[in-house]
């Protein structure tokens, strides 16, 4: 009779061994992520309460790096909407206008739903506002502020802090009105009173209500004088008698220089007509 062979002890079927070893591996290699992302978001909860203590207690400087950290390594854990706008914030405590400004337009445009969107939209145009204007040739910082606090009206038309906004656009209009000011002054400090008539001319009708308006309006007068323009020099006499009724001292001076300037000039006329009959005579 013959023997059974006995089996092996060895599978028959390796490639189960192999499917079972990748199946452990991957199930292994899920843990340790899993793990890792659960350590990442421990860790970067610890970093947000530490910014945020800092922030309460306004060490501006002291939190600026720890939310740098936060906003590089902790995507996806929930802390990144918070975190910018308290960088945007610090900056501007700190007064640090230009930087400000691009974290509050990073944050509006990477969190437009925000809760702190409409605040940020409103600091974005107060950080533009605070930027330096004292260069008479350069107003872009002027015209950035401007743009901002349209925007933020046009964004915002039912916000509460509209009354706030049409404030600081009024100063803003103010500030582009006293760069055209500034260059008509100047130009008639130079001799120059139709350059600076023309300045002026612009700065009455664009800036109306502009707390420089009766200087203009008695500087282009002048202006006007000195041309020998003198129906335009009458009209904003007139304009001025209107609008400032107690100009009375400085329109009176100024229709004393218009009758001045008025006899000069037609004593000249009549002295170049007489220059020229002499002339004519003795050419015949």
């Amino acid at each position: 009779m013959s023997q059974r062979p006995r089996q092996s002890c060895k599978s028959s079927n390796p490639s189960k061994l192999l499917l079972l070893a990748m199946a452990s591996l991957i199930w292994l290699s899920g843990c340790a992520a899993t793990a890792t992302k659960e350590n990442r978001a421990e860790l970067c909860g610890e970093k947000f309460k530490e910014v945020k203590a800092g922030f309460v207690k306004k060490n501006y400087w002291k939190i600026k790096e720890p939310i740098e950290e936060i906003l590089s390594q902790c995507h996806g854990t929930g802390y990144m909407e918070e975190t910018q706008f308290m960088l945007a914030e610090a900056n501007f405590n700190l007064e640090e206008w230009i930087e400000a400004r691009g974290e509050y337009t990073t944050f509006f445009l990477n969190f437009p739903s925000s809760p702190y969107a409409e605040t940020a939209a409103f600091r974005k145009a107060l950080a533009s506002y605070n930027m330096s204007y004292t260069d008479m040739r350069d107003d872009s910082p002027t015209q950035t502020a401007v743009q901002d606090f349209e925007d933020f009206v046009g964004n915002y038309p039912s916000s509460p802090l509209l009354d706030s906004a049409a404030k600081f656009q009024d100063s803003l209009t103010n500030r582009l009105g006293e760069k055209d000011f500034q260059i008509a002054r100047l130009y008639w400090r130079m001799n120059e009173p139709l350059a600076s008539a023309m300045y002026l001319k612009s700065f009455i009708s664009d800036y109306p209500t502009n707390k420089r308006q009766y200087e203009a309006q008695l500087m282009i007068i002048d202006c006007y004088i000195r041309l020998e323009q003198f129906e335009p020099a009458q009209t904003y006499i007139q304009n001025i008698q209107q609008a400032f009724p107690k100009s009375k001292s400085d329109v009176d001076s100024r229709m004393a220089d218009l009758k001045a300037a008025q006899k000069k000039f037609e004593a000249r006329m009549v002295e170049e007509r007489k220059q020229k009959q002499y002339r004519k005579e003795d050419a015949l």
